[in-house]
């Protein structure tokens, strides 16, 4: 494997888990927030501070039973998360976390976030309206 090859793949792990650790703990600081807000002990009870909340959302997440509707496509029917974080994953990509850290050094970064989010933006809308849907 080739070193260039490596950093992706380095970058492209280091990114998902910064994503995936943000996002836990700021989906817990607004759990923190409301809870206080709304005199509710909420995600404070779990570890110290209530800082095992999120991880122990991702196992009971886990520990779920998948459910597939009938008649359905199931390959699509479980590819579609995948395929709806794909823009977000993918904008990080064009991020430089530091000078050794940069999954692809573009001159049109910025640019790219703006094309992977209207990607997302037209992934979305492009199942209003879609004939055999059950949803009203």
């Amino acid at each position: 494997m080739s070193l260039t090859l490596l950093n992706v793949i380095v970058a492209v792990v280091i990114a998902i888990g910064f994503a995936a650790l943000n996002a836990a703990y700021l989906v817990w600081a607004e759990r923190r927030g409301a809870a206080r807000i709304q005199r509710r002990p909420g995600p404070n009870i779990n570890g110290p501070f209530g800082l095992l909340q999120p991880p122990l959302d991702g196992i009971k997440l886990m520990a779920k039973q998948l459910t597939i509707p009938g008649g359905v496509d199931k390959v699509l029917f479980i590819a579609a998360p995948v395929l709806a974080m794909f823009p977000a994953i993918m904008s990080f990509v064009t991020i430089p976390f530091s000078d050794s850290i940069v999954a692809r050094n573009m001159n049109v970064g910025i640019l790219m976030v703006f094309a992977f989010a209207s990607t997302g933006a037209c992934l979305y809308s492009s199942q209003d309206g879609v004939q055999g849907t059950n949803i009203p």
